[in-house]
């Protein structure tokens, strides 16, 4: 049986490595282009996952076990009272944060929901949804993951808005938009 449990910092490399299974790679290409010079980029994200505050951080994530070993992630956290400013973000994670923003103040954020190819298509994603809590819940996935779609969709969340997604130099997306689902 599954079993959804609070990250610790030693789930940190477990987590940035499905925090780019879950951004498509796009998380892979912003760790990059921050990392300093001389740094390794995973261990970079990885510095960033063990932080105690902030979105990012092993704080905001759960970890799915199964048979006793790391299956998946659900990282979330409570929208922001007021939303954020998308202005001054890369290009790549603008059109995430104008989805963000337009969803329910009060909605729990479900900022990335990932499990391990070889375990997929087992229930594991919506036992991790399951496990995500009462009230409403926002969370923005690509427009081509067609079995995301159909997960949320027979899970209660329904299409809210969609912005194109942006690529540049370091990351193209391969699906035309980010789609905002909300659940009540």
């Amino acid at each position: 049986m599954p079993v959804l449990r609070p990250a610790t910092k030693q789930d940190a490399a477990t987590i940035v490595t499905l925090m780019d299974m879950a951004s498509h790679g796009m998380a892979r290409a912003l760790w990059a282009a921050m990392t300093p010079e001389g740094q390794d980029p995973h261990a970079f994200a990885t510095a960033r996952a063990e932080r105690e505050q902030g979105g990012f951080t092993y704080r905001n994530t759960r970890i799915l076990m199964s048979r006793d070993a790391p299956a998946g992630m659900l990282m979330s956290w409570p929208l922001p009272p007021a939303p954020l400013p998308a202005d001054d973000l890369p290009v790549t994670a603008i059109p995430l944060q104008e989805l963000e923003n337009l969803a329910p103040r009060n909605a729990l954020y479900i900022n990335a929901l990932a499990v391990f190819p070889h375990l997929r298509r087992q229930g594991l994603a919506r036992f991790m949804l399951d496990g995500a809590g009462q009230g409403p819940q926002a969370l923005i996935t690509a427009s081509g993951n067609a079995a995301a779609l159909a997960l949320y969709h027979a899970t209660g969340f329904r299409e809210a808005a969609r912005r194109p997604a942006r690529g540049d130099a370091h990351w193209q997306p391969d699906f035309p938009d980010w789609v905002l689902l909300t659940r009540p």
